[in-house]
Order: C-alpha cells, then structure tokens, then sequence
C-alpha cells in the first residue's frame, strides 16, 4: 500500500502535467495561427503565397514555388526569410523577391 503523502505527491504532478498539457495549447489559441504547440499547428495552415523575382530593371518572373520548395509544411511560417536568400542565388540578376499570399491587398517585397 502506498502512503497518503505519495498518493497526494502522484495527484499534484499529474495535475500538472495536466495542466500543462491542456493550459499551453488552450494560451496559443488567441495567438497568430498555425501556432507551435497549438493544437492548429497542422490543421490551420497557411496557403502559399505566388513568388515573383524582381529584376534591376524592375521587370518580374514568376517562380515555381513547387519546383523550389517540393511539399509545402503548413506550419513553417518563416517561408520569406529563408525562401529569398535561396531564389537570389537561384536567380542570378534577381534584386528582390515579391510574395503575395492569397488575400493580401498589396505583395511583400524583400531586398
């Protein structure tokens, strides 16, 4: 048999654990989605945005972000930051890179 202060000890970490296990996701829930340990990490992802590489002459080609990226991770949000480095060196002549996800009123464009 197990002594009432061991019985308490085991309620008080598996309330805890509990806690922590229902309390982190239910806190991401009002934050920017897909969050990380959200329960919407996968189920609320983002669509990609169209790519375009711009030019010195200001003129733009689109980019095959399939062709680039091969599968899409809905829950990697950091795409503009490590996409643009990769497509100015893919692209040689490219100055910037455009993205645009679908909804956006105006496109993004980063040097």
């Amino acid at each position: 048999m197990t002594s009432p202060v061991a019985r308490r000890a085991a309620a008080v970490v598996f309330l805890l654990a509990l806690g922590v296990m229902v309390g982190v996701p239910l806190a991401r829930l009002a934050g920017p989605k897909p969050a990380r340990f959200g329960w919407h990490m996968y189920s609320a992802g983002r669509p990609m945005p169209d790519v375009w590489v711009v030019y010195p002459d200001r003129t733009v080609h689109p980019v095959a972000t399939e062709a680039v990226l091969g599968h899409h991770r809905s829950d990697f949000t950091d795409l503009e930051r490590h996409l643009t480095p990769h497509l100015l060196r893919l692209y040689p002549g490219a100055v910037a890179v455009r993205y645009q996800r679908p909804g956006e009123p105006e496109p993004r464009e980063y040097p």
